[in-house]
């Protein structure tokens, strides 16, 4: 009896997306356990530029003031910041977790579609940009000044002043160094209020963990300082600093 082509069409797709997602599980668990340092990261991020790409092209068409070098960049944050979210433990593939980590970057257009055109060459730090604030935060636990990201990139710290200015943060990290729940806009006030009553149910243990703390929440002793955290959890500042990055990500999610 012959195969049915559909069916065998199908079988191998289903295997396809199977090797697919293994490979892309391999590549996140190196880098998770490199230390997450960028050069670990890059190559899952060379696996996925081809999306990043056909997601540029769909995506600022229609937005003239937005430079798609600009967009693209965002893209790669957005990519990042999904690598830095994933957790394999919740039973979601990597690819879906990306596809939908990556739709933020539609907010990127919506922002800056009806303000200044931001230059082509001034768009194409941003990515170098973004790579350097997170390296640096990494190593400093805090957030960088911009002489310390213009020595790192090796640009003039007039024009990573001008860069950082042309671009807005949702809800950074760096809130959570002295008073984040003050400095929260009155909905980031609500979902914060509702973590804390549901931690668990939207923070793993160590978000939970430094929330607590970073909030006062659950009987936790208040400590905001990445420092003083890490002294107080037992963990490195470099990985305060991520937890802290992912919990300002997950505020924004449920924004």
């Amino acid at each position: 009896m012959d195969s049915n082509p559909a069916l065998a069409f199908l079988e191998l797709r289903d295997k396809t997306a199977s090797r697919k997602a293994e490979d892309d599980l391999a590549l996140w668990h190196n880098w998770n356990q490199n230390g997450r340092s960028p050069e670990h990261l890059q190559p899952l991020l060379k696996r996925y530029e081809p999306l990043l790409k056909r997601r540029t092209k769909e995506w600022s068409s229609g937005a003239r003031a937005v430079a798609p070098t600009a967009f693209h960049a965002e893209l790669q944050k957005q990519f990042i910041n999904a690598a830095h979210s994933f957790d394999p433990e919740r039973g979601v593939a990597f690819n879906t977790h990306v596809q939908n980590r990556i739709q933020k970057a539609q907010r990127f257009r919506s922002r800056y579609q009806n303000v200044g055109y931001i230059p082509e060459g001034q768009a194409s730090h941003i990515g170098a940009l973004e790579q350097a604030q997170e390296e640096l935060s990494d190593q400093f636990g805090r957030a960088p000044t911009h002489a310390e990201i213009a020595e790192h990139m090796g640009l003039p710290e007039k024009q990573v002043s001008t860069l950082v200015k042309s671009l807005r943060k949702d809800v950074p990290a760096s809130q959570f160094e002295s008073d984040p729940f003050g400095a929260a806009t009155s909905r980031e006030a609500d979902v914060i209020r509702l973590i804390q009553n549901r931690t668990h149910e939207y923070l793993s243990h160590e978000e939970a963990q430094v929330f607590n703390h970073v909030f006062g929440s659950n009987g936790a002793k208040k400590i905001t300082d990445t420092t003083s955290l890490a002294a107080q959890l037992g963990i490195s500042q470099p990985k305060v600093s991520r937890l802290k990055t992912s919990i300002a990500n997950k505020i924004k999610k449920n924004m």
